[in-house]
């Protein structure tokens, strides 16, 4: 009788541990899937965003050669405004942080 029920409980484990690594090999193959569909996505959007930045670079560089004045007159008050604002804002600081 002891056999038996040791045999039972054995095969009753043999069991459980057989639906356990079922379960872990279907996740695993789900995780697998969704991993390969997010890498794939990825990939995708990649290739538009650096399609969308060549196109605009592309862009860029024939407004530069065909109006050449215009683009360095844009960086030049770009650079003035950007210096305007930086020297604006560290002597803010200064005022707040010496009185």
């Amino acid at each position: 009788m002891k056999a038996a029920a040791v045999m039972q409980a054995t095969d009753q484990v043999k069991e459980g541990l057989n639906d356990i690594s079922e379960k872990v090999k279907d996740f695993s193959d789900n995780v697998n899937e969704r991993w390969k569909d997010t890498r794939d996505d990825l990939q995708r959007r990649a290739r538009k965003i650096r399609t969308a930045t060549e196109n605009k670079m592309e862009e860029a560089r024939h407004r530069i050669k065909t109006k050449p004045l215009t683009a360095v007159s844009a960086a030049a008050g770009g650079a003035f405004l950007l210096g305007i604002v930086i020297g604006w804002a560290t002597t803010r600081r200064r005022r707040g942080f010496f009185r």
